[in-house]
């Protein structure tokens, strides 16, 4: 019976939406999307994500992206088949009780050739799953997959006739939206944007703040780096320091940039957006040392026994501000096809740091990057401060920039523009000792006159007229 499966899979027949975000929450979820099901979207056939464009893999936290040679049928040739590539996922079903099911066999299948993106074996080895649900032929179902914060998905399916779907359905100028994933707020998006401006009003009438950090244990202790305006500002939020590629408050990513005035809105200097290694080239393969050794040039401000590797580098534009000393580069996009605004197949993709002689210096998978881009990025918070010495401290302006909706797509069309640069910052430290030291770091920066291009939208907010 319907009302049986409805029972099963929601609760009581009569749960809306947000009971059912409620539900989501409570097992962790900080972030939700929705899927529109149409009738071929079953057990059988898989549930189609996404055709023409990757976004689902922007959203969604995957394990490896392996390539699978796809089987052919008893007595035809593998030869003319094209390659498919599979990534594992951690995925949960949640049920009435709020008892959280493992499905072992989930995967998310890429298939190069449409493009098309389908996520499968949701049943697989699984001890629970809404095994009529997902078998079932029907327009109007909407599976909701939380995101929690360590990556596991879980997954609620909503009965066509439940009142959660049909609340979502109305929602939507069009519920299916084109079968992509649509992220709906878990809960009242003015509630954490509200929260992040009442926090960043407190902040800025607390003038100048001495400089500081959070250690792993979440104690405030002194930070006496050169550049701590960011940690500093982290600190009075509570956020402590991590590499997760999750967003730092309340969903929103933090940024703060040094200014010569914090009265105005951001303007000037550079935004760090993100500093992913490489994951290959000949950085990958030697180590940073090494690299640093055959690729790096003395520190051009005295410090000696210093052995740096910087300068801007700009797609296409060689030898950009090429240090002293220092290899003519430049960024290329491998695969990208700037009429179609897209690369052709994530998986091959990379952004390459190349010389004159073609040699791969660095380069970053597509893969890498779209686990860290829009997932924390999705929304973020641009914060204007200004810096003192002695005491070294810290003040942070009233004037904030708040942007929100961006994708893969503008983010590789603005490194593809010049707006984004690769500025490197690896140094080696005592290089001809028996100990030297080795710190990376691999910009990809910005200036606030291009956060436009990155965000669906952008705004200059006030946080002492805000409602707080």
């Amino acid at each position: 019976m319907i009302g049986d499966r409805i029972e099963d899979v929601t609760g009581n027949v009569n749960d809306n939406l947000k009971c059912v975000l409620s539900r989501l929450r409570a097992a962790g979820a900080s972030r939700v999307f929705a899927k529109y099901l149409r009738r071929n979207n079953n057990s059988r056939q898989q549930i189609y994500l996404a055709r023409g464009d990757w976004q689902a893999l922007h959203a969604l936290p995957l394990g490896p992206i392996r390539r699978c040679k796809p089987a052919a049928p008893p007595g035809s040739s593998t030869a003319h088949t094209r390659d498919n590539y599979k990534a594992s996922l951690d995925f949960k079903w949640l049920d009435v009780h709020g008892n959280l099911h493992h499905a072992p066999e989930a995967q998310l299948i890429l298939y190069p050739k449409y493009p098309e993106i389908r996520l499968g074996s949701l049943q697989a080895r699984a001890d629970w799953a809404p095994h009529d649900l997902l078998s079932e032929q029907s327009d109007g179902r909407v599976l909701l997959l939380g995101i929690r914060p360590d990556g596991w998905i879980i997954g609620v399916l909503l009965a066509r006739d439940s009142l959660a779907a049909m609340e979502f359905a109305a929602s939507r100028q069009q519920p299916e939206d084109n079968g992509v994933l649509v992220e709906i707020p878990i809960s009242d998006a003015l509630d954490s944007r509200e929260e992040l401006l009442r926090e960043l009003a407190r902040i800025h009438r607390l003038g100048w703040i001495g400089s500081k950090r959070l250690n792993p244990h979440g104690e405030v202790v002194p930070c006496k780096a050169l550049h701590c305006g960011g940690y500093t500002l982290e600190a009075e939020l509570g956020i402590i320091p991590n590499g997760r590629a999750d967003p730092d408050y309340l969903g929103w990513e933090i940024k703060q940039l040094q200014s010569r005035s914090i009265t105005r809105p951001l303007s000037g200097g550079a935004i760090t957006l993100m500093t992913p290694n490489p994951d290959g080239g000949i950085y990958a393969e030697v180590g940073a040392q090494e690299f640093l050794r055959r690729y790096g040039y003395p520190d051009q401000r005295g410090q000696p026994d210093r052995i740096n590797f910087g300068g801007v580098h700009r797609a296409d534009r060689w030898c950009d501000n090429r240090p002293k000393g220092g290899h003519c580069t430049t960024i290329e996009l491998y695969g990208y096809d700037r009429a179609s605004d897209r690369f052709k197949d994530p998986v091959e993709g990379q952004i390459r740091l190349v010389d004159a002689q073609d040699n791969i210096l660095a380069s970053w998978s597509i893969e890498g990057l779209l686990r860290h881009w829009q997932r924390k990025h999705a929304k973020a918070a641009y914060i204007p401060s200004e810096a003192a010495k002695n005491p070294q401290r810290y003040r942070y302006g009233h004037l904030v920039t708040l942007a929100e909706g961006t994708s893969l797509s503008r983010f590789f069309r603005a490194i593809a523009d010049g707006r984004i640069y690769y500025d490197p910052a690896p140094k080696l430290e005592h290089a001809s000792t028996a100990s030297p030291r080795c710190k990376e770091r691999h910009q990809f920066r910005t200036t606030p006159a291009d956060l436009d291009a990155l965000y669906d939208a952008t705004e200059v907010i006030d946080v002492l007229a805000a409602r707080t």
